[in-house]
C-alpha cells in the first residue's frame, strides 16, 4: 500500500509540474496562492488516497483566486498548489490560511524519500496543538523539521467546515510574517481596546443615568468584540487555548443576540415607537423572536446548521433598519439622520460580512476587512446619536422639573393660603374653646365644692342616725330579735355611706395634688387590729381572721391613708363574700416587701376583668346589685403608688380574690 501511494506521488509529481505553476519562495515576503490553486469538491473524498486517486484522474480544477463558496454542510474540499522552498538549513516557508474560523484542516506535504507528512489543526481542534501559536492556522514549509523534495513540492490541503467555506492562503517567508504582524498587532489591539473603552463607558452611563439604551448599546459592542475575536482567532488565542469554545459558543451567542439588538438600539436611537407605536412593538417581537429561535439553535447544537438561515435574516434586519430610518428621516426626524451616519458604516460593513460569508459579496481586503473597517468607524460616529438622546433626555427632564416646581410652587402657594385660613379658624376655635374650658372648670369647682359641702354636712346626721340606733338598741332590755336586726342594718348602712363620702373625699384630695401625705411611724398590727375591731362592731355576724405576728414594729407611713386603703379592702372582701363567709387579714415581711393581704372566698373577679379592675368607676360584670361606685380598688391603686409600693390581685371567678397591698421595707 505505502509502496503503491509512493508510486502515485512520482507519477502526479510530474502531472503536477505540467498542471500549476509553482511558488517560488524567496521571490516576495507575502505570495497570495490565488490563482495558483486547483480544486477538488466531493462528498466522500475523505483520505489522501481519495484526493490522490482524484489527481489521478485529472478531476482536480483550476481555482480563479482563492476559494469563497459560501455555507458548507460538511463535505470535504481538497486544494492542490504546487510550492518551491530553497534548500537549505534555515530555509523554511510559512503557509497561513485564512480566516481562523475554519474548523478542520489538513496539509499534506510531500517527503524527500516519498509519501506525505500530514499536519492538522482548525478552529475545532486546540490551539496549543498547533504548529505555530499564531491567531490564524499557519503551516511550516521546509527546513530541517519538514523537508520538502529539492525541486518541486505538490502539496494537498483539506479543508472541512460547516461554516461559511472561505479559503485563503498565503506562504510567507518568517522575516516578511514578523515584520507584518509587528504593525499588524498594534491595529487589531488598537481596535479592541477603543472597542473596551466605548463598552466600558455605556455601561457606566447605564448606571448612573439608568438609560436601558445604553446597556443594549454595550451588549451590542460585547457581541461584536467577542464575535471579532472569535472570527479573528484571538478568543482561542488567549481565552480558551485548550478546547474549541470559541467556535463552537461564543460565536453561535454573539450572532445569537444581535437580531434583537439590531432592532432594539435602532427603535430606541430613532424613537420610532413614538411614530408608528404599534409597528414599532411587531418589530421588536420579531427581533426577539429571531433571536430566541438563534439561541435555542445554539443552545442544542445546530447552530451552524441553521447558520444558513440566520445570516439571510439578519441581513434583511439591517436593511430594513436602514429603510425605516430613510422613512423617519423624511419626517424630519433628526435621530434618525444621526442613526443613519453612525450606524450607516456598521450596516454596510455587516453586509459585505454577510454576502462575502455567502459567496455573493466582494472578495479580497474589502470582503475581508470591510466589516472591521465599517464597525471601527461606526465606534467612532456612535457618540452622535447617543449624545443627542442624552441630550434629548437631559431636555425632558429638564423640562419636567421646570414643570414639577411649578405644579410644586402653585401647590405651595395654595397650601399656604389653606394653612392661613385654618390657622383663622383654628384660632378661633381655641379661643371659642378656651372660654368652654373656663366655664367648664368653673362649674366642676362649684360641683366639687358643692359635693365637698354635702359630704361634710352628711356626717352629722349619719353620726346621729348611727347614734340613734345605738340607743334605741341600749334602750330597752333585753331587746327583741326585729330591734337588733333593724338596728345592725341601720348602722351598716350608716358605716357604708360613710365610707362611701370618706372615700370620695379621699379620692378627690389626692387627684387634686392639694394632699399633703403626713409620715408618722405606725404600728401596722395596731392599725390592721383597729380596723377588724371597727369592722366586728358593724358586722358582729362576720368571722375575720387576723394573723400579723411578722409585721414590724413600727413603719414610717401616712395613718390615714394606710387606713383608708385597708378599709377599703377589707370592705369590698366582705361585700362580695357569703355572709358565712370568713375573710382573711394576713399580714407578713417577704422578699423585701411589707405584705398587707386580705383574702375572701367570695365571688371572685372574671379573668378578662383584672387589669380595668383598678380602674376609677369601673365595676365587675359580676358585681349585681351589691352598693358601690368603682371607688375602692382605685383608691387602693392610687395610694399604694403614692406609698412607693403597688397593689396586686390574684383572683378566680367563683373561688375568692386575694388583695395585695405591698409596702418597701426600706421606708422602714
Amino acid at each position: 500500500m505505502r509502496a503503491g501511494l509512493r508510486a502515485l506521488w512520482l507519477i502526479l509529481l510530474g502531472v503536477g509540474q505540467l498542471i500549476a505553476a509553482p511558488v517560488e519562495v524567496g521571490r516576495s515576503g507575502r505570495q497570495p496562492l490565488a490563482g495558483n490553486l486547483e480544486i477538488l469538491e466531493s462528498t466522500t473524498a475523505s483520505s489522501l488516497e481519495d484526493a490522490l486517486q482524484g489527481a489521478a484522474q485529472n478531476r482536480f480544477r483550476p481555482l480563479e483566486g482563492d476559494l469563497t463558496r459560501g455555507y458548507s454542510k460538511g463535505a470535504f474540499v481538497w486544494l492542490r498548489f504546487n510550492v518551491h522552498v530553497p534548500t537549505g538549513p534555515s530555509e523554511e516557508a510559512w503557509l497561513e490560511i485564512k480566516p481562523a474560523y475554519l474548523q478542520d484542516l489538513t496539509l499534506y506535504t510531500p517527503l524527500p524519500q516519498g509519501g506525505f507528512e500530514a499536519t492538522t489543526a482548525g478552529a475545532w481542534r486546540p490551539f496549543r496543538d498547533r504548529p505555530v501559536a499564531f491567531r490564524n492556522v499557519l503551516f511550516k514549509l521546509g527546513g530541517p523539521a519538514h523537508p520538502l523534495p529539492p525541486q518541486l513540492a505538490t502539496c494537498y490541503l483539506r479543508v472541512r467546515t460547516f461554516s461559511t467555506l472561505q479559503v485563503t492562503p498565503i506562504l510567507w517567508t518568517p522575516q516578511a510574517f514578523g515584520e507584518t504582524l509587528a504593525w499588524e498587532g498594534p491595529l487589531f489591539g488598537a481596535f479592541f481596546g477603543v472597542a473596551f473603552l466605548i463598552l466600558l463607558a455605556n455601561l457606566i452611563y447605564w448606571v448612573k443615568l439608568r438609560e436601558f439604551i445604553h446597556f443594549q448599546y454595550a451588549l451590542h459592542l460585547a457581541s461584536v468584540i467577542l464575535l471579532f475575536a472569535s472570527l479573528e482567532g484571538f478568543a482561542a488565542q488567549h481565552l480558551f487555548p485548550a478546547s474549541s469554545l470559541s467556535s463552537t459558543v461564543l460565536v453561535p451567542l454573539a450572532t445569537a443576540v444581535q437580531p434583537w439588538l439590531f432592532v432594539a438600539i435602532f427603535s430606541s436611537l430613532t424613537e420610532f415607537g413614538g411614530a408608528y407605536p404599534r409597528l414599532d412593538r411587531a418589530y421588536r417581537l420579531l427581533g426577539i423572536g429571531v433571536s430566541g429561535l438563534a439561541l435555542l439553535a445554539a443552545s442544542s447544537g445546530h447552530y451552524y446548521d441553521t447558520a444558513r438561515f440566520l445570516q439571510p435574516i439578519l441581513l434583511a434586519l439591517l436593511l430594513t433598519n436602514l429603510g425605516l430610518a430613510l422613512l423617519l428621516s423624511l419626517r424630519q426626524r433628526r435621530a434618525a439622520w444621526l442613526y443613519i451616519l453612525a450606524f450607516g458604516p456598521f450596516l454596510l460593513g455587516t453586509v459585505i460580512r454577510i454576502t462575502w460569508a455567502l459567496g455573493i459579496g466582494p472578495r479580497g481586503f474589502l470582503g475581508e476587512y470591510g466589516f472591521h473597517l465599517g464597525a471601527a468607524l461606526h465606534f467612532c460616529l456612535m457618540n452622535l446619536p447617543l449624545a443627542e438622546r442624552m441630550q434629548r433626555v437631559q431636555r425632558e427632564r429638564d423640562q419636567a422639573i421646570r414643570g414639577a416646581l411649578e405644579t410644586a410652587e402653585e401647590h405651595r402657594q395654595e397650601l399656604e393660603g389653606r394653612v392661613l385660613a385654618r390657622t383663622l379658624e383654628l384660632h378661633e376655635e381655641q379661643q371659642r374653646t378656651s372660654e368652654a374650658l373656663g366655664r367648664e372648670r368653673l362649674l366642676v369647682a362649684e360641683q366639687k365644692q358643692f359635693l365637698s359641702m354635702v359630704s361634710h354636712e352628711f356626717r352629722t346626721p349619719l353620726a346621729v342616725i348611727d347614734g340613734a340606733a345605738q340607743m334605741a338598741r341600749l334602750a330597752v332590755k333585753p331587746p327583741p330579735p326585729n330591734l337588733a336586726a333593724s338596728t345592725g342594718t341601720i348602722r351598716r348602712s350608716v358605716a357604708d355611706l360613710l365610707h362611701l363620702v370618706d372615700s370620695w373625699l379621699t379620692q378627690d384630695r389626692i387627684t387634686s395634688g392639694l394632699w399633703e401625705p403626713q409620715i408618722t411611724h405606725v404600728s401596722l398590727t395596731e392599725c390592721l387590729s383597729e380596723l377588724a375591731q371597727r369592722t366586728w362592731e358593724t358586722a358582729p355576724d362576720r368571722k375575720i381572721t387576723l394573723r400579723v405576728g411578722d409585721l414590724p414594729a413600727s413603719y414610717p407611713c401616712d395613718r390615714d391613708l394606710l387606713d383608708t386603703a385597708l378599709q377599703n379592702l377589707i370592705s369590698n372582701a366582705l361585700k362580695y363574700s357569703p355572709a358565712a363567709g370568713a375573710v382573711e387579714v394576713v399580714g407578713s415581711v417577704k422578699e423585701g416587701w411589707v405584705r398587707l393581704e386580705v383574702i375572701d372566698h367570695g365571688q371572685g373577679i372574671p379573668a378578662d376583668q383584672l387589669e380595668q379592675i383598678t380602674n376609677r368607676y369601673f365595676r365587675g360584670s359580676n358585681a349585681g346589685q351589691a352598693p358601690g361606685l368603682g371607688l375602692g380598688l382605685s383608691l387602693v391603686h392610687t395610694i399604694a403608688t403614692l406609698l412607693g409600693g403597688r397593689l396586686e390581685l390574684e383572683s378566680v371567678e367563683g373561688h375568692g380574690t386575694t388583695a395585695r397591698m405591698l409596702l418597701p421595707t426600706l421606708a422602714s
